[in-house]
């Protein structure tokens, strides 16, 4: 276990959907943001890891919702590092709000070689900063439920504004997509009260993405 850090975010009206609740892609970019800012303040940020040449990217998220909070509503996110272990690492987010958890989240990433775009092995002085020591078994990755026979079929072309800093897709992006894929109707009415997510290719400008879909009674109102 290492450091909590907790940081508050506003709900915009840019990015609520249309019936003024915080989108799931908002979401996850409050986590990634609540995380970049603790690299920031532990002085082991984006700066900090140009220099070494490294990057974290995003391997999973399983995400758990119990509402969705409304335009203007004034939210707290709670992350904590926990397990490291060689070039994996895992980190926790609440989502909060008046101290109520509506959202929380479990990620793993993966410490990168940025030039060589390979698996490189977690500094013990980053380690360190986080307040964290390394985990002595390997981290499993979650497993994939086989999503069935797929009822659509929708395609997406890479914008150049969908790259983030590692000059490939933004994570959030691609839950973007699934939700475009999901009939209208659908998310007219329900939203998601479970998320998982696993990133196992990066993907970039221009490329062309297939989303395939199918609908189950995993939405609640």
């Amino acid at each position: 276990m290492g450091y909590i850090f907790s940081k508050k975010y506003d709900v915009r009206y840019g990015e609520t959907d249309l019936d003024g609740k915080l989108l799931l892609p908002k979401m996850l970019n409050y986590f990634d943001d609540c995380a970049i800012a603790q690299s920031e303040f532990l002085k082991v940020g984006l700066s900090y890891l140009s220099n070494i040449k490294a990057s974290w990217f995003l391997y999973e998220w399983n995400v758990e919702i119990n509402i969705l909070p409304s335009y203007g509503e004034i939210l707290s996110v709670n992350t904590e590092p926990l397990d490291y272990y060689r070039f994996y690492a895992t980190r926790r987010f609440e989502l909060t709000n008046n101290e109520n958890i509506i959202a929380k989240a479990l990620s793993t990433w993966i410490f990168i070689d940025f030039e060589k775009k390979l698996p490189k092995r977690i500094p013990m002085d980053l380690i360190l900063k986080y307040g964290c020591s390394p985990k002595e078994k390997k981290i499993k990755p979650w497993k994939r439920n086989n999503i069935g026979k797929e009822i659509s079929c929708s395609e997406f072309t890479i914008l150049p504004v969908d790259v983030d800093t590692n000059l490939h897709t933004n994570q959030s992006k691609y839950l973007d997509w699934v939700l475009s894929s999901i009939p209208f109707e659908n998310l007219r009415h329900y939203y998601p009260k479970k998320m998982k997510c696993i990133y196992k290719k990066e993907s970039k400008p221009f490329e062309k993405i297939k989303v395939f879909t199918s609908t189950r009674e995993n939405f609640i109102k």
